[in-house]
């Protein structure tokens, strides 16, 4: 039976793996960085939609995953609207990801992030509860 440590450390292993294997993806051809290649690459007329969606999803987790860049990050879907993860919506959201890296000068780190720690951070007390500062008096 695997320990709570065990766990954690596969885990981690397992984040850093899709991490490694993204940023890799982003140092080789798999990155576009700008309009015009993204147009070029969704603009073959035999592709499916989910054939399309499928480039979008890429450059959204090569930065995400591979670079570390969380605020990127973006739902694929919605109960509620139809059109999160359209290729019209992914299209909208990598442009305006391709804008902003420009607008930043974001530049690929040299190598892919570590994975935070598995545990939870205890949240810190502001002021002292009753019970704490009756036992100081």
């Amino acid at each position: 039976m695997a320990t709570q440590a065990t766990w954690k450390f596969r885990l981690a292993a397992e984040k850093f793996g899709k991490a490694l294997a993204w940023f890799e993806r982003g140092v080789t051809a798999g990155k576009l960085t700008t309009n015009a290649q993204l147009d070029s690459a969704l603009k073959e007329k035999k592709k499916s939609e989910k054939q399309k969606i499928k480039p979008l999803k890429a450059q959204i987790t090569i930065r995400v995953h591979g670079y570390g860049w969380t605020r990127f990050d973006t739902a694929w879907s919605s109960p509620t609207d139809k059109t999160v993860g359209t290729v019209a919506d992914l299209t909208r959201w990598v442009k305006k990801m391709f804008a902003d890296e420009k607008t930043e000068k974001l530049r690929p780190p040299s190598e892919p992030p570590v994975p935070d720690a598995a545990t939870k951070r205890l949240k810190t007390l502001e002021a002292l509860t009753i019970q704490a500062s009756s036992s100081l008096a």
